[in-house]
């Protein structure tokens, strides 16, 4: 955690990384812009852990460097090489590369934490009709997606509710009501039906607003367009370079199509940042007094079966309005050498903050002797 004391305030500067103050397992000591950041163990950190009976002070190493290395190439020898002991972010492209030149290392899958959605701006014609936002969504193939961006290795329904919270949140596709379950459909067929009952026989244009950083929303955002374009909606590509891109989003002046990628959170939490009305993280603009309520209800709750209930509710309500289409949610890769020990590809414990997850972290340097590094 990042914390501003007054005296850092009054005689330091805030934007200087050798003036940062924090209460984590580890000291910022070194930092040089586009190679490497450098931590030292804090000898004040409070935290312990305890195993096989026996309590540890954390944090384990006394040491971590965090290199910067911006090529996916250059930062997959690295690992290859063992010139880094461990990397939470591998595409799935390099999967098999690895398993042939490196397969002693271990590997880890896990959903993204972080899904991809399209919210529409259900207050703004032509978006406010349902029918046009079922079209939109019967439009995709998001079997061709999964398969174009991630090798099929990626679920259909994972958002707002991840399916590893179990059916006492989660809703399946196939026990959804057949209204809701016909978004998910690839049926161009049955959409251009929908936009014509709708008004729109001969489509119209539509803006999609995404962030340019990385390339995943730019390679969705192309998909989608060229998927609309069948059923004679023109998508118009707006691509912004992040703080533009969210500070759209709270200000909402984007329009009609906002590619979304959040975390799930709690389930009260998502249900709230995505539907409530006048909520800032709702870039759909849902409104509606059913829900409200029974959010509100929810957070008043204390019988936890009951509240299990009444998210699950509004999550299977807030799926059939299709004021987010949902998009497929791929697997990322995390790998290991042998000699990292007490990590299973776990990242963040909370908002990026990974302190304490390293903190947990040894080297069994025998280990890695043996294996010639």
């Amino acid at each position: 955690m990042i914390t501003t004391p007054p005296e850092l305030e009054q005689n330091g500067n805030p934007s200087n990384w050798q003036d940062v103050c924090g209460t984590g397992p580890f000291m910022l000591t070194d930092y040089v812009a586009g190679a490497s950041v450098t931590y030292d163990k804090n000898p004040n950190y409070w935290g312990t852990t305890t195993i096989q009976g026996k309590e540890y002070k954390l944090p384990f190493v006394d040491k971590l460097v965090r290199p910067i290395i911006l090529d996916a190439s250059t930062r997959l020898a690295a690992l290859r090489t063992a010139k880094t002991d461990f990397d939470y972010a591998v595409e799935w492209k390099y999967k098999d590369s690895l398993a042939q030149t490196s397969p002693e290392l271990n590997i880890w899958s896990w959903l993204d934490s972080s899904p991809e959605s399209m919210a529409l701006r259900v207050d703004t014609p032509p978006l406010d009709d349902q029918r046009v936002r079922y079209a939109l969504s019967m439009a995709l193939n998001r079997e061709a997606m999964s398969e174009a961006l991630f090798g099929g290795g990626a679920e259909i329904l994972e958002f707002p509710y991840p399916s590893y919270w179990s059916e006492l949140y989660y809703t399946p596709i196939e026990k959804l009501p057949p209204e809701t379950q016909e978004q998910f459909d690839y049926n161009p067929t049955k959409a251009k039906q929908l936009l014509a009952e709708a008004g729109y026989p001969d489509g119209f244009k539509l803006e999609i607003m995404f962030t340019s950083a990385g390339t995943l929303q730019t390679d969705e955002a192309s998909m989608i367009a060229d998927f609309w374009q069948k059923i004679d909606v023109e998508a118009e590509l707006r691509p912004l370079e992040y703080a533009s891109y969210y500070s759209a989003m709270m200000a909402q002046t984007h329009k009609g199509a906002y590619l979304l990628s959040t975390d799930p959170g709690t389930p009260l939490a998502i249900m709230r940042k995505l539907g409530e009305t006048g909520q800032r993280w709702n870039p759909a603009i849902h409104t509606n007094a059913w829900f409200d309520e029974t959010l509100a209800e929810a957070f008043l709750e204390m019988d936890e079966t009951r509240v299990a209930e009444l998210c699950k509710e509004l999550n299977a309500y807030l799926l059939g309005t299709c004021a987010y289409i949902q998009l497929p949610t791929a697997y990322n890769y995390k790998y290991a050498w042998p000699w990292v020990k007490n990590w299973y590809g776990e990242v963040f414990v909370g908002a990026y903050y990974s302190g304490p997850v390293q903190a947990q972290i040894w080297i069994d340097q025998k280990l890695k002797e043996e294996m010639g590094y």
